[in-house]
């Protein structure tokens, strides 16, 4: 056995083997005594960056935030963007309009935050407003007095021309007579008596020579009268049409110059409102019959059959209200959960009549871009780029500074299209902030060559921080934040200093502190949950206690199930004597989210050869590259240590004994080794020990991760096999602030019924386990070697 002083020399005390919460520090009784801040902890250089980047106002200082999930990177960005938006200035209002010389072409209007609501409803008024009194005005008596006198000079004027032609005629010895379809015919007169078109060639041909010669010159004469009357027609028609348009412009007029008074500081709001006007009094005929055709009208286009009902024709004068912001309210924030490529840059909506999709620009839909201009736009990575053309999207509206909107929806739509529209581009002015993954970050930073010039602030959440009196009163504070926020019960000091422990139970560190906090919040759930069930007025640490051992219980069926096996002898394992070439490596196995460790037989053996040292999980694909790499490390000891004057001639197989999945890590490397020296020198090693850590080529004992888990998961092992007081575990020394011992452990370490070890080379490992001197075991080591090189070489020479 190991010289009790040598082994005392590297046991751990009680005080190494958990760091509790000092609540001295504390000056409330119970988190409602906290004032709520709704800080971020802990993220001090995210935070810093996240800041910096929502300040600068330069292009491509979008924001990217990294980290692990649960380590408030959300809150955070939410918490920074909240207080500066409601201190910027208000975005303005966007409108689509339609276009009335490209109707496929709608305008894009910008009036002042707050205005576009009531431009539409400006609008609405004044049609309204005008499909009421046009009307009038064409059935009022000074418009129809008007008409009725452009109508008599029309008739005065054209009876003149009648009375002249009938005059010349007469004068011709012609008579002009108008037949049942109004065809005017021209009848010649003989001794004061119509000559019939039969008799007419029965007149001498002198006479009928003189008449047809006269009729030329009477048929000039009647082609010159009626030209003079479709002139007066015509002018008759222009004079009603100035008359209409006159009447009708004084009632537009006075209406549209109310309009026109409240957006006169927006050009390309007065520049549409004249546009409209002239509109109106080109269409009066849809004013004057409220917009109906005939019933046999026929739609312009190339759906002739289809009619155009009222509605129809006035949508041109409706408003689509794009993006409205109510004014004062500061910069928008825009949280888009599905950020699609429609959902991004925006949509066309179609209906479908008739069996033919049709749109037009009232149903152009704003995209979150348009939204957040002026604002901020936040989206998670991952949800981006699992979305069909979003990036591009994204990328390309950020690089234009403006958003084109797409006519996508109607692309393989089975009905007939009409004519697609093309919108205005409007521009934007957003500051994007991507929250996802360091991987996923990294890869766009390598792959995607315009993500380094459109995200140029990085901002790095960790997922630990330093356990300090600070940080610890931070995770006071945010137990209080939860509480007050949620109306939940309230912690006492305690069951605070319970949660703090927890988060270095997390962090696997006693000098550190978990930064997720989204693993901390349903342990303060739970553990209210817990104190509701105890009627407690407020959480104690038995609720926490409870919550945490109900959480264990719930995902802990596989640790358990590896227990009963060790209890019954299924998995071979020995917690008592010696063996050679044999030690309990421990290993750590992940359920879900749920990590416990436990130990494993490795066995080593040794014989003459060249084969070097195999790892039989190695050879049979079971292995990752850093294990793989931790048992070429023993080659490289062996050579070093002991073959300075004769060649390594060995062969070795290494193997977790009963293990069926897969072996990745260097942790048991120093029990490969130690293991292996034992085969070596035939010196036994204690069984009631078991090993973890990593081993360097000059015999160095390195740190390893799952320290706390590994040295449970014997623990338990030996429980239930049974406790001799000799147990306990061998960790590297560097590893112990990593230890965040659970309280039966530690009572166990206490009352000296198990112990734990640490250590920094071989050979204070080889004490511990062998209880033999360090130089012993080198020299039954060497001496074995070199007869395997003796060997080797004379069977060789044979």
């Amino acid at each position: 056995m190991a010289d009790s002083n040598d082994s005392t020399r590297h046991k751990l005390d009680i005080a190494q083997l958990y760091r509790t919460c000092d609540l001295d520090q504390f000056d409330f009784e119970t988190t409602a005594d906290i004032t709520s801040d709704q800080k971020i902890y802990g993220q001090e250089r995210g935070a810093t960056a996240i800041a910096f980047g929502i300040d600068i106002h330069n292009a491509g200082y979008n924001i990217y935030v990294l980290g692990p999930s649960g380590s408030g990177r959300l809150t955070a960005v939410e918490h920074f963007i909240n207080e500066r938006a409601q201190q910027a200035n208000t975005p303005d209002d966007w409108c689509y309009v339609y276009n009335f010389s490209q109707a496929n072409q709608p305008v894009a209007l910008r009036l002042p935050a707050g205005r576009g609501s009531r431009f539409k409803h400006d609008m609405q008024r004044l049609i309204e407003t005008l499909r009421a009194e046009i009307p009038q005005v064409f059935e009022s008596d000074v418009y129809l007095e008007a008409q009725a006198e452009i109508k008599a000079r029309l008739d005065e004027q054209s009876q003149k021309i009648f009375e002249s032609m009938r005059q010349q005629a007469a004068e011709k010895s012609f008579s002009l007579q108008a037949t049942q379809q109004g065809v005017l015919v021209i009848v010649p007169i003989v001794d004061g008596h119509p000559v019939a078109p039969e008799d007419f060639s029965d007149l001498p041909e002198e006479q009928q020579a003189t008449f047809t010669a006269a009729r030329r010159e009477l048929e000039e004469t009647i082609e010159e009268a009626f030209r003079q009357t479709r002139n007066l027609q015509r002018e008759a028609e222009a004079a009603r049409d100035t008359l209409r348009r006159d009447m009708a412009r004084q009632v537009v007029e006075a209406h549209m110059a109310e309009v026109l008074k409240r957006y006169d500081t927006s050009g390309a709001a007065i520049q549409y409102l004249w546009a409209v006007q002239e509109d109106i009094l080109e269409a009066l005929d849809h004013f004057e019959t409220d917009g109906e055709l005939d019933e046999g009208a026929e739609l312009e286009g190339p759906l002739p059959q289809l009619q155009r009902s009222s509605g129809d024709f006035f949508r041109r004068y409706e408003v689509n209200v794009f993006v409205e912001n109510k004014p004062d309210s500061g910069a928008p924030v825009v949280i888009l959960d599905l950020p699609t490529h429609q959902n991004l840059i925006g949509r066309i909506e179609h209906q479908v009549k008739y069996g033919v999709l049709s749109t037009d620009f009232t149903q152009i839909v704003s995209g979150a871009l348009h939204r957040a201009s002026g604002g901020f736009l936040i989206m998670r990575a991952s949800d981006l780029l699992q979305q069909p053309f979003a990036w591009d999207a994204l990328k390309r509206s950020l690089i234009s500074e403006q958003v084109v909107i797409e006519d996508m929806q109607s692309r393989g739509v089975s009905v007939m299209v009409t004519e697609q529209l093309e919108p205005d581009p409007i521009p934007i002015n957003v500051k994007v902030v991507l929250v996802g993954s360091p991987h996923i970050y990294y890869t766009l930073h390598a792959l995607e060559e315009d993500f380094r010039d459109l995200f140029r602030v990085k901002a790095d959440f960790v997922d630990i921080m330093e356990r300090t009196t600070e940080t610890e009163t931070h995770y006071a504070s945010f137990v209080a934040n939860i509480c007050q926020s949620e109306d939940l019960l309230h912690f006492d000091r305690a069951a605070v200093g319970r949660i703090i422990d927890y988060g270095s139970w997390l962090a696997s560190d006693q000098r550190k502190l978990t930064a997720t906090f989204g693993q901390i919040t349903p342990v303060i759930y739970e553990s209210v949950f817990f104190a509701q069930q105890n009627d407690h007025a407020v959480v104690t640490i038995d609720d926490v206690e409870k919550a945490l051992a109900a959480r264990a219980y719930r995902n802990n069926e596989a640790e358990q199930i590896s227990h009963e096996r060790i209890a019954d002898g299924t998995i071979f394992l020995d917690f008592t004597g010696e063996v050679v070439g044999q030690v309990n490596a421990l290993v750590v196995i992940t359920s879900g989210d749920y990590i416990f460790g436990l130990p494993s037989r490795l066995t080593a053996r040794v014989f003459s050869g060249r084969q070097e040292v195999v790892q039989i999980d190695r050879e049979s694909g079971m292995t990752g590259p850093i294990h793989d790499k931790g048992v070429m490390i023993l080659q490289g000891y062996l050579g070093g240590r002991y073959a300075q004057d004769y060649p390594l001639s060995l062969s070795a197989s290494l193997t977790f004994e009963q293990s069926y999945g897969g072996v990745e890590g260097d942790s048991a490397s120093s029990s490969e080794l130690f293991a292996l020296l034992s085969a070596l020198s035939g010196f036994a090693i204690r069984q009631d020990i078991a090993v973890t850590g990593s081993v360097n080529q000059r015999g160095q004992i390195q740190p390893v991760g799952g320290v706390t888990q590994k040295v449970e998961g014997f623990f338990k092992a030996c429980h239930v096999r049974g406790l001799t007081g000799t147990q306990g575990v061998i960790i590297p020394r560097a590893n112990r602030h990593n230890l965040m011992l659970n309280d039966e452990v530690v009572r166990a370490v206490e009352r000296g019924e198990f112990s734990i070890y640490a250590i920094e080379t071989v050979d204070e490992g080889i004490s511990l386990l062998t209880g033999k001197h360090p130089a012993a075991v080198h020299e039954a080591v060497d001496t074995r070697l070199r007869r395997f090189a003796e060997t080797l070489a004379s069977y060789n020479n044979h």
